[in-house]
């Protein structure tokens, strides 16, 4: 029996330090280092930049799939829950003489504290029915990084008549291990 995790597009920029990615490569670097934070020793699969795999399955952010041998979904649940997925195993492959408990798998997950200046400017409070605006960076060929990522948001009512307020934010990617330096001088 294999276990893999299926890494798509990240569902909340900003959580635990991550911003969304712009570019495969990015990506990739997202998987790496979400595989140092926790340390896990289940391989990953990274998905395409605009998530064929996860579509293809009808996922939802945290779905979980048992997949028999031949490539056959024979469990499907839009959201993880391992009770029962041990429960779903047991009955299609029979028990084990020693499950694995969460303990044995050495996997942490942990939020890496942030080593550059913060909270200099407090932090906008905005309101909870935005929508995120979907933006598409041009790419140079030369694969520069975007150091900063822009997320766009706007209210339901600039999205359904024009006419209301958009949100626009700059985020550093600590991916790149770079920070603002608002220093004039």
């Amino acid at each position: 029996m294999n276990f893999y995790y299926v890494y798509s597009n990240v569902q909340h920029p900003e959580t635990n330090g991550i911003v969304a990615p712009y570019s495969i490569k990015e990506k990739l670097m997202h998987v790496a280092e979400v595989k140092r934070r926790t340390g896990s020793e289940i391989p990953w699969i990274c998905d395409s930049m605009d998530n064929k795999l996860k579509a293809a399955l009808h996922a939802a952010p945290n779905a979980e799939f048992v997949i028999d041998p031949k490539g056959v979904i024979v469990k499907k649940r839009y959201w993880s829950d391992p009770t029962t997925l041990r429960s779903d195993l047991t009955k299609l492959i029979g028990p084990v003489e020693t499950p694995t408990k969460v303990a044995d798998l050495k996997t942490r997950f942990q939020v890496e504290s942030r080593k550059i200046a913060s909270g200099v400017v407090p932090r906008m409070e905005l309101p909870a029915q935005l929508k995120p605006i979907e933006t598409r960076p041009q790419i140079k060929k030369d694969g520069s990084p975007f150091f900063a990522k822009l997320r766009a948001e706007a209210d339901p009512g600039l999205l359904e008549a024009g006419k209301g307020k958009l949100y626009l934010a700059l985020n550093v990617d600590p991916l790149h291990k770079v920070h603002w330096n608002n220093d004039m001088g």
